[in-house]
């Protein structure tokens, strides 16, 4: 028996431990700087070879790398355009929490162009715009990847957002800015509100994706509205990246394409806008602002033998000319990992363009961050971070829910309130019937046989949730046809949400209490003879017989609805 007890405990000993070894991470840290300058490489590529699983260097050349213990001997990468790339064994590294890398300058040429009669460079471009659904992934892909934006208005910050997304990627054989995301962390920190926010910016993968836009400057059927012109070449370990600059015929835009000779694809692509002191245009009034610039750095890295988004720098500023105030946003996206497998992200769990970053980040978790590959904070956006600590944010949220004012309690209750219009049908039927009507002037006899038909028109009704799914409310209906049709009810019922088509639907279940009028027109007839009501003389022309039937009922109902937008 003591033999057995000693046997469990070794191995139970020894599962422990695999356990253990297998959940430890290892972190790298440290700056990136030039070899000639010193100066620090904002926004190098930290990987591990030949995978998605990496990170960026901030503004000042720092980066932290959180990696699983299973990398503990595999090659980090560091890299950065217009620089040879560096390697670092990280079995071998002394100090993996203080590594210091310097990436040497790539050698440039082509600083002389040669003016030919053939536009070159316009037809590298159309060469590199014909290359994109060879170069880049032609089936759906899934990115995990970082986004921090920080919004200011003057020079004070307004809000800090950061977030770990989901990045669902369609096919690059069609043109496209759209695609899911889905939150996985977020924090965010405000320090001014503001009457109107940045939307749709955790969408940057998306929408500053210019090479699955096909941007006006890289879609071949509109090249002809930019200048375009070879600036120089750079080695790099692979092949050549050619330069190539362009400027847009209509406005101050411009930028430099990078394009790889060895396989013709977009390596990186650098864009800047200006706006026109003396112009302004629709989108600056819708806006409520005159756009100032525009600029980002859209950056690409080659896994196997495809090229996924790996980074986007993002920043521009719009002059409030009510205010007279500036505001600017900058935002960041970072791949910080490349999925193997592509598991649906379901529709209510996805964000949506018109949903605000800031109000849906969830809560933070100071455990996940402090293990995942964030790009490194400026010192300035990090003490915003500590200031306010959630412990003392949570503490704030009690104090401001017990100082509810009255009208604040009052808007709660209305966001309770949910409306509904719709359209309804609904059959009815009449037994035969005789209709016999004699006065003065006419006599109306009719015969009415037995009739099926259908009351259709507009539904409208007005509920109160007292909890999620329970409900009470009022309903009406009436119709425009011939024959009348109208209720007045009042409503009670039950919600049920699920799932279908990949978007939240509704069942309503509800019984409605009420006055139900129904009219059945039986005919129009012509009289001679004016009529006389009550003393008075109306020039009739002609009469509407109808049958009508007015009773309290109830009525069970079922609606069912499907969203189509948060």
């Amino acid at each position: 028996m003591k033999f057995v007890l000693t046997s469990l405990l070794f191995f139970c000993s020894i599962f422990l431990s695999a356990q253990e070894s297998k959940n430890l991470t290892i972190e790298v840290s440290g700056k990136i700087i030039s070899q000639k300058t010193l100066e620090p490489i904002p926004f190098a590529h930290i990987n591990i070879n030949k995978t998605g699983l990496g990170t960026v260097t901030n503004q000042q050349g720092y980066f932290r790398l959180v990696l699983p213990n299973k990398y503990a001997g595999s090659m980090l990468k560091i890299s950065s355009i217009g620089f040879e790339s560096n390697y670092i064994n990280l079995s071998s590294a002394k100090n993996l929490r203080k590594l210091t890398a310097k990436l040497k300058e790539s050698t440039k040429f082509l600083d002389g162009v040669v003016i030919t009669p053939v536009d070159e460079a316009r037809l590298l471009v159309e060469k590199a715009i014909q290359k994109i659904e060879t170069n880049y992934p032609t089936t759906k892909t899934q990115l995990e990847g970082f986004f921090r934006g920080v919004t200011k208005k003057g020079n004070n910050i307004a809000y800090v957002t950061e977030g770990v997304f989901l990045v669902e990627k369609n096919s690059y054989t069609k043109k496209t800015f759209k695609g899911k995301i889905k939150l996985i962390k977020g924090r965010t920190v405000e320090e001014i509100g503001l009457k109107s926010l940045f939307y749709g910016g955790h969408h940057l993968p998306h929408f500053a994706d210019v090479v699955h836009g096909r941007s006006s400057y890289i879609n071949k059927a509109k090249t002809n509205q930019y200048y375009y012109e070879i600036l120089d070449s750079i080695k790099s370990e692979e092949s050549t990246i050619v330069r190539v600059g362009f400027q847009s015929k209509k406005n101050n835009a411009n930028g430099v394409l990078f394009i790889n000779l060895n396989n013709y694809a977009f390596a990186k692509i650098s864009y800047h806008y200006r706006g026109e002191e003396d112009k302004n245009s629709i989108l600056d009034k819708v806006r409520g602002g005159k756009r100032l610039y525009r600029n980002y750095d859209v950056e690409y890295v080659k896994i196997d033998s495809l090229w996924y988004l790996n980074l986007i720098n993002y920043n521009s500023a719009l002059y409030l000319q009510n205010e007279k105030d500036t505001l600017s946003w900058t935002a960041l996206y970072s791949t910080t990992k490349l999925l193997d497998k592509v598991d649906e992200i379901i529709y209510n769990e996805e964000f949506q363009y018109v949903d605000i970053t800031l109000r849906n980040m969830g809560k933070y978790d100071s455990i996940f961050w402090n293990n995942y590959n964030i790009v490194l904070p400026s010192k300035e956006t990090e003490l915003l971070f500590k200031k306010n600590d959630p412990s003392k944010i949570e503490q704030q949220i009690i104090e401001e829910e017990k100082a509810l004012s009255k009208h604040k309690k009052i808007l709660e209750q209305i966001s309770k309130v949910k409306t509904s219009i719709g359209l309804f049908v609904q059959q009815a039927s009449i037994e035969s019937a005789i209709v016999n009507y004699t006065n003065n002037i006419s006599t109306i006899t009719e015969t009415v046989p037995n009739t099926n038909f259908l009351y259709s028109g507009l539904s409208s009704a007005i509920e109160y949730y007292f909890s999620p799914s329970f409900f009470i409310g009022l309903d009406n209906k009436f119709n425009f046809y011939r024959n009348k049709y109208s209720s007045w009810s009042l409503k009670t019922g039950y919600n049920k949400n699920f799932t279908t088509f990949g978007r939240p639907a509704t069942a309503n279940f509800s019984v409605n209490m009420g006055h139900y009028r129904y009219g059945y027109v039986v005919g129009r007839y012509s009289i001679a003879n004016d009529l006389e009501i009550s003393g008075k003389p109306f020039d009739s022309g002609e009469v509407q017989v109808s049958l009508e039937s007015r009773r309290w009922a109830v009525e069970p109902t079922i609606r069912l609805s499907l969203e189509m937008n948060h």
